[in-house]
């Protein structure tokens, strides 16, 4: 029986921080295009809930990483914007030499990197997804959530 406006057991904009930080833990632990996508689509439609729950609008997070978080997440639903215009996007393993040969055991560290490149530029998704998280637990901390 339904208690109201809810997807199984997320109910409130806390919930779905609470549902990006986890998927935020995925991708610092493997950061793929899976966890890449999943915490993008997830950290987007936080705004929903906080509109549901009567946050301001003036009060919605905003700014370069939003519009980038969103971006991000409409071309992964939708391969595209939100005009629906295609954007340049790459997902690479890199090779990275951070020390000499034989400074540590061969098979501590593969010397490999995950990169993303969106609309030609470099993403750091890590740095990314922690302001968007931060930002949200501000704003929903401040209405009570």
């Amino acid at each position: 029986m339904s208690t109201g406006k809810q997807f199984f057991e997320i109910r409130s904009p806390r919930d779905m921080l609470n549902k990006a930080m986890r998927e935020y833990a995925r991708l610092q632990a493997d950061r793929n295009t899976d966890n890449v996508f999943n915490f993008f689509v997830t950290a987007t439609h936080i705004t929903d809930y906080a509109r549901d729950f009567g946050i301001p609008e003036s009060e919605i997070p905003q700014g370069v990483d939003f519009q980038l978080c969103r971006d991000l997440c409409n071309m992964g639903k939708h391969l595209g914007d939100s005009k629906r215009k295609y954007r340049d996007n790459k997902f690479d393993i890199e090779s990275v030499k951070l020390w000499d040969e034989g400074l540590w055991d061969e098979g501590l560290w593969d010397g490999k990197e995950p990169t993303f490149e969106f609309d030609s530029n470099r993403l750091d998704v890590l740095k990314l997804a922690e302001k968007i998280i931060t930002a949200w637990d501000a704003v929903l901390t401040k209405h009570g959530q």
